[in-house]
């Protein structure tokens, strides 16, 4: 239950001396397991690592104790200062490492815990994904194929851990980007077809069915990233007209 312990050594019989030996016994901390806590993993996914989060917190499996010092390293090489650890910390195991915001990358993180200047092993590695840009959707279009079908295409900048991209087909005014996430129309409702797919490639082409004939449409769409970044709505250039 303590970090350390403060021992003097003197030899039974004798009056103890200035020049006895004291000295401070230190429990070296074991090496640490670590992994990204699910409130700091954003996105569709709370365990794929994947997150916004620049300055994200990591649980620690470890007795730790306030004012030990956690390093952090990615990819063997230490980043950033040490961070000393809180009281609050120690009994919660809950540690943001690095007082500075993560830039956008892949990390390696391992840790370790120093204590009376005595460096635990490192501990497992994580690696996250730190992404912070939020997807760009151009070149919106929307096509009729038939009375009741149409296509559709949408060019994105953000096909690497992509996520996934939402379309509206309706005959009214944009709906907003929650509304789009929803499969409503710009009043909340039901809209003429909607849908979604993963995205993996640039342009994004769905299929649209269920349409009602000779009918002017407008598409609209919006993409999350697996990180939980949102796009703006982007709109088809014009609408069509389903045929007769």
């Amino acid at each position: 239950t303590n970090p350390s312990f403060a021992v003097t050594i003197h030899v039974t019989g004798t009056s103890l001396l200035p020049s006895d030996l004291s000295t401070t016994i230190w429990v070296v901390a074991t090496a640490p397991v670590i992994a990204l806590t699910a409130g700091s993993d954003s996105g569709s996914s709370n365990s794929d690592d994947i997150t916004n989060f620049t300055q994200p917190v990591f649980s620690f499996t470890a007795t730790l104790y306030a004012g030990d010092l956690v390093y952090a390293y990615n990819s063997g090489s230490q980043y950033g200062s040490a961070h000393t650890v809180t009281s609050g910390e120690a009994s919660s195991g809950d540690i943001s490492l690095n007082a500075t915001p993560f830039p956008d990358a892949t990390y390696a993180i391992t840790t370790k815990i120093s204590r009376g200047g005595f460096l635990s092993a490192a501990s497992n590695s994580v690696t996250i994904i730190i992404e912070t840009h939020t997807p760009a959707l151009s070149a919106a279009t929307g096509t009729k194929t038939g009375s009741t079908t149409a296509s559709l295409s949408v060019a994105t900048d953000t096909t690497t851990n992509g996520g996934t991209l939402y379309w509206v087909v309706d005959t009214g005014a944009a709906p907003s980007v929650a509304q789009v996430k929803a499969g409503q129309n710009s009043s909340g409702g039901s809209p003429g077809a909607h849908g979604s797919g993963a995205v993996s490639t640039s342009p994004f082409t769905p299929s649209v069915t269920g349409l009602t004939a000779s009918t002017t449409y407008h598409a609209y769409f919006m993409q999350e990233d697996t990180a939980g970044n949102d796009s703006t709505v982007a709109t088809a250039s014009g609408s069509f007209i389903t045929d007769a």
